[in-house]
């Protein structure tokens, strides 16, 4: 991998998360604007999934009348402590409770989820006060940090 260019806006970016200042960081910019990732000059977001894919880190992109992406295994992670932090229990505890009484109640609010994730495609205010929940719900519920 060549080494490229240094990117100020990345080095502060780097510098934040590695410190762990922040829980949740919202990073905005020109989507089409090009930045060498170490193989190639790809967009904006593409530089920034790949610059900052480290562990403890769920990466969640959202543009502008599109759909709010992450990966699979982050999509799970939220999905459950979404229906954690809205029933007021232990994301931990959450498979147990599944067996139980409570089962409809967490089934209920994983289709929240997953129904807040589609209703935002095209809606940007929608988009926007889910991510916003989404970082309450992550400073309650999730180790990780979250980068929208």
């Amino acid at each position: 991998m060549s080494q490229g260019p240094k990117y100020e806006f990345f080095k502060r970016l780097a510098r934040i998360i590695n410190a762990g200042q922040s829980r949740s960081i919202i990073v905005s910019g020109n989507v089409n604007d090009l930045f060498f990732d170490g193989e190639n000059y790809v967009p904006l977001v593409p530089f920034l999934l790949r610059r900052t894919r480290v562990r403890g880190l769920i990466q969640i992109v959202y543009e502008l009348n599109g759909p709010i992406r992450m990966s699979d295994s982050d999509r799970d992670r939220l999905r459950d402590a979404w229906a954690a932090w809205k029933l007021g229990t232990d994301v931990g505890s959450l498979p147990i409770k599944a067996m139980g009484a409570e089962s409809a109640q967490i089934d209920m609010r994983r289709r929240e989820f997953d129904q807040y994730v589609r209703d935002s495609i095209g809606n940007a205010t929608q988009a926007l006060e889910f991510l916003r929940q989404l970082t309450i719900c992550s400073r309650q519920c999730l180790r990780e940090r979250l980068l929208v």
